[in-house]
């Protein structure tokens, strides 16, 4: 089964041993930080809604 969640996903990316002896265990932490980091800033900012929140614009569309 995947993840269901980006909070499933970092908890099957820090227990994977294939993936910590590819990408070294180092890269493995950095990056789950950085998410874990970023679901907590989604926390703070989103209410239970369906629709695309004003964090998630502001967090990966100031690009466009």
């Amino acid at each position: 089964m995947l993840p269901t969640s980006l909070a499933e996903a970092l908890t099957a990316l820090r227990g994977d041993e294939a993936l910590r002896a590819g990408f070294g265990a180092a890269f493995i932490n950095y990056y789950a930080h950085i998410k874990e980091a970023e679901l907590e800033r989604f926390k703070k900012e989103s209410v239970e809604q369906p629709e695309v929140t004003a964090w998630e614009q502001n967090e990966y569309l100031d690009l466009f």
